[in-house]
């Protein structure tokens, strides 16, 4: 992204809301490295049929000493503020471009404790959006931020290689987000390569743990259900293995990644808006889709004639 569009958007307050997590987080600089080296271990990945040990410490600090000296040297800290050792802990081959083959995703196919919802990032619907209770960050990739931005992110390119593309892409604040009726503003960091975070047949956007703790979102194991809670009004998801309608299928070795999560909601329909209504609202900075939004709109319609022969 060339230096204008990065002045551009700091301008623009609308693009940049709730962005407080960028103020509290500094640029990582070698003193932060010197002070987690002692938290750096080395990883063990295990694939197919062996154990493969990876002594990730030396490779890591080698390959990303450089990438956050040359990120310091001229960057907006809203959009560019680097991983730090905390996300790197969790996400440990997060800036590797490509992902080495051997890397397994921290979300995978046919995981039957996968936990997802449906919601709205934008214009465009997710049918089967992923949550990840343990990291410490949400993440979108480039180009499904492309897909539902206005203005697109470029490839971030090396500096001193323009021919190697970083992974880390920088990060965003403020994206709206719509569950049903409920809205919420996240922050995300846009890679370029999601796929040591999610597999690729998923999606490429995944949730955070402190997504959860913003939304009161409430997981129940047992019962595969999601609740979010908001002004006393909740709404629930429930896992597709945990149905009712396929409690006769033996789920092992079924994947059950292609059946969304079902949305159940409260029975007082009294004063509950229109699902998705708060997306007529969005502004020029995010692409408009023109179906969707005439879909909101008739249901809408549909909703107060409904009222209106309630009351008469």
């Amino acid at each position: 992204m060339s230096q204008s569009s990065l002045a551009e958007q700091n301008r623009n307050p609308s693009s940049l809301k709730c962005v407080h997590f960028v103020n509290s987080i500094l640029i990582l600089n070698k003193e932060d490295e010197a002070k987690e080296e002692g938290d750096v271990k080395t990883s063990t990945i295990e694939y197919e049929d062996h154990e493969m040990t990876v002594e990730s410490k030396e490779e890591f600090e080698e390959e990303t000493e450089d990438e956050i000296e040359e990120e310091e040297e001229d960057s907006p800290k809203h959009f560019d503020t680097f991983p730090t050792m905390k996300e790197l802990r969790y996400h440990e081959w997060l800036l590797k471009n490509p992902r080495p083959p051997w890397v397994k995703a921290k979300v995978r196919t046919g995981n039957l404790n996968n936990v997802k919802f449906s919601c709205m990032i934008g214009h465009f619907d997710k049918e089967q959006a992923y949550l990840d209770m343990e990291s410490p960050i949400n993440v979108m990739s480039r180009l499904h931020y492309n897909w539902i931005m206005s203005k697109r992110l470029g490839p971030r390119r090396k500096p001193s290689n323009p021919g190697k593309i970083y992974n880390f892409v920088g990060r965003v604040g403020g994206l709206k987000v719509f569950v049903r009726n409920f809205t919420y503003e996240c922050d995300f960091m846009v890679l370029e390569d999601t796929t040591s975070v999610i597999d690729h047949d998923l999606g490429s956007v995944v949730f955070r743990k402190p997504f959860v703790e913003a939304t009161r979102l409430v997981y129940d194991r047992e019962e595969g259900t999601i609740t979010f809670e908001k002004d006393k009004e909740k709404i629930w998801f429930k896992m597709p293995h945990k149905m009712e309608m396929f409690k006769h299928i033996d789920f092992t070795g079924i994947k059950t990644d292609h059946i969304p999560s079902f949305a159940i909601e409260s029975d007082d329909d009294s004063s509950r808006k229109t699902h998705y209504s708060d997306s007529l609202d969005l502004g020029p900075e995010y692409k408009h889709h023109e179906n969707v939004c005439r879909a909101i709109r008739s249901l809408i319609a549909m909703k107060a004639k409904r009222n209106k022969g309630e009351v008469t």
